[in-house]
């Protein structure tokens, strides 16, 4: 449950810092 969720969020991280960038 926790990692699963760690990863998504890694996921929307990286993906909003692209767009930031």
């Amino acid at each position: 449950m926790g990692r699963r969720f760690i990863l998504y969020l890694n996921q929307i991280i990286g993906l909003v810092v692209s767009l930031c960038i």
